[in-house]
């Protein structure tokens, strides 16, 4: 009653390469057998009406060279196909490469043939397409050399995935944002204090966390400047800290609102109220933070690349920022504004669209952001091989570039040996 039509609307779509999941909180019994199979359709078709569906198509690399009479009839014969040259080199004769979709090979070769009188000659190739972080590309290209590929690596746009999420938040705070900064709430406006934070959070508290857990916790209170006040964040503490609406306590007692967005909330409270460093309970540091961190107006890991329809990167997991930061402000004042009318979040990546908005709409913002070096660039490296057995060599590797490390406490059944048993108990013989 659930996997298999599930399975069909997937089927009929003819969509491939894709996982869906559909949960059910209850039902079962009032539904019946035919109301549980049409309520998981229905479910699956929701999903990709709301979803960007992507087609791939296997082609090859065109190389085309020709004198200057020809080009101009092989640039109209692609354009006329759609295809689009991808690199053009102008000597004593024209040289182009474009990838061409494995139906139209054979025709776009009998055009150009016949378009050129033959002059120009056509060589294919295999052409390798790979999904990768902008920062990684340098590298992909010159390991694939290594091995004897050479200018077979293209970039894909692929931030078309997060334009449509973007329009869908901005559509609904834009009446808010049309308010701001003039009708906001004022809250957690920053004082006089002048102490330097780090921010973490648990919200069960630190002595009912998972081990790795409290390991991440104790990792971050050993590695910060001597002045720096390590504060974990809790369901108790909270508003000793901050002011909360009450709707939205309300709202993440009784479920509605979840517990990483009531984070996300509280973040961005924090560090327009006090400023400091925010890091999730599950970064571990493995050398000391530096003092300069806290010297930005604006601090995060960024890699040089562009997220979320943006040109610049960030990560929330860690965030910096001096006391009174516009953009936290701006965050908080939406957040706040957004949950007045709504019990949900539009989208569970919400708080890194609000930023995007905000790189686009509040003057400066993606200048700051531009400012940082770039750093930590295989913070989320080690989360990779947390199940591997321990070897010094490796482990070193896997944490050089990345003294911050964005870890998970989620898997399981790891061996006594593995890497991730190898930190709990190596923090436990130091307590």
């Amino acid at each position: 009653t659930a996997g298999r039509p599930m399975l069909e609307v997937l089927l009929g779509e003819g969509i491939h390469n894709a996982a869906v999941v559909v949960t059910r909180y209850f039902g079962g019994t009032l539904l019946g057998t035919g109301g549980l199979v049409r309520a998981y359709s229905k479910a699956v078709q929701a999903g990709l009406k709301a979803s960007v569906i992507i087609e791939k198509q296997q082609g090859f690399l065109l190389k085309l060279e020709t004198d200057y009479n020809g080009i101009g009839k092989i640039q109209y014969i692609l354009g006329q196909r759609g295809i689009v040259i991808t690199d053009s080199e102008y000597t004593e004769k024209v040289k182009v490469e474009t990838l061409v979709p494995q139906e139209l090979l054979d025709g776009i070769r009998e055009e150009i043939t016949e378009g050129t009188n033959g002059q120009a000659e056509l060589c294919e190739a295999d052409c390798i397409l790979l999904t990768i972080s902008d920062c990684f590309v340098e590298d992909v290209k010159r390991t694939l050399e290594d091995y004897g590929v050479v200018d077979q690596v293209y970039q894909l746009d692929y931030s078309i995935i997060d334009r449509i999420p973007y329009h869908k938040v901005y559509k609904e705070i834009e009446p808010y944002l049309k308010k701001y900064p003039h009708d906001v709430s004022n809250r957690n406006v920053p004082g006089k204090e002048e102490s330097i934070y780090v921010w973490s959070c648990w919200w069960q508290g630190e002595e009912n966390a998972p081990e790795l857990v409290q390991v991440c916790l104790k990792s971050q209170r050993e590695n910060l400047p001597t002045q720096a006040k390590h504060i974990v964040v809790t369901w108790e503490n909270v508003r000793d800290y901050i002011e909360m609406p009450d709707e939205i306590m309300e709202m993440a007692r009784c479920g509605d609102l979840c517990m990483a967005h009531l984070a996300d909330i509280t973040r961005c409270c924090l560090l327009y109220r006090y400023g400091g460093i925010w890091l999730d309970a599950t970064v571990y540091i493995t050398g000391k933070l530096p003092e300069e961190y806290f010297n930005y107006s604006l601090f995060t890991r960024t890699t040089g690349e562009g997220i979320y329809c943006t040109g610049v990167s960030w990560v929330t997991w860690f965030l910096g920022a001096r006391k009174g930061e516009e953009l936290f402000r701006f965050l908080m004042e939406m957040f706040f504004a957004y949950f007045r009318s709504h019990r949900k979040a539009i989208h569970y990546y919400m708080i890194d669209f609000l930023i995007a908005i905000a790189c686009r709409s509040l003057p400066g913002v993606e200048e700051k952001f531009r400012r940082i070096p770039m750093n930590n660039l295989h913070g989320t490296e080690l989360q990779k091989h947390l199940s591997e057995e321990y070897d010094p060599e490796a482990y070193q590797r896997y944490t050089e570039g990345g003294f911050l490390q964005k870890l998970t406490y989620k898997g399981s059944n790891y061996q006594e040996n593995s890497i991730y048993t190898r930190l709990i108990h190596q923090e436990g013989k130091e307590k």
